[in-house]
């Protein structure tokens, strides 16, 4: 995956930031065994995002162009509200939304809550959990993850 975040609204007191940030991801892995789903998709997102003290509340929506055997471009779209509870720990939900992908798709809607816990300045832990909130009855799709974070 590839990326660049081109910010072209600086947030102040009076208004959000906005962002575009295009993504390129390559295939990757046999599509035949689950792993990526055969082609390039490339994301053209915009974002917006503002924060008011220990609050601060961003998202937006993209377009998917999906190169992959049988895939339909697609649209994303998705908005987080997070609260830094100390130095250390920011907890957030958020609500997402996409169309379909692939013919035997259906647009899913969900949410997640997690959490970021910082280890230091550079290092940090993640955690999400979530579930799809359209059709549940006959997907019961959930979702969660642990990650480990860097940055410089």
């Amino acid at each position: 995956m590839l990326g660049a975040k081109y910010r072209f609204l600086q947030e102040t007191d009076s208004h959000p930031m906005m962002a575009v940030f295009p993504i390129v991801v390559t295939p990757n892995g046999d599509a035949n065994k689950g792993l990526g789903n055969g082609g390039t998709q490339i994301f053209l997102p915009v974002w917006i995002q503002k924060t008011w003290g220990d609050w601060q509340s961003y998202g937006g929506g993209g377009y998917w162009i999906n190169k992959a055997p049988d895939a339909h471009n697609n649209w994303y779209f998705g908005w987080e509200l997070q609260k830094n509870i100390s130095d250390r720990v920011t907890l957030g939900g958020e609500i997402f939304h996409e169309t379909i992908q692939f013919p035997t798709d259906t647009a899913t809607m969900g949410f997640s809550l997690g959490g970021v816990y910082n280890l230091d300045l550079h290092n940090r832990l993640l955690l999400s959990v979530g579930r799809e909130l359209t059709d549940y009855s006959a997907q019961h799709k959930y979702s969660s993850y642990i990650a480990y974070g860097l940055t410089w």
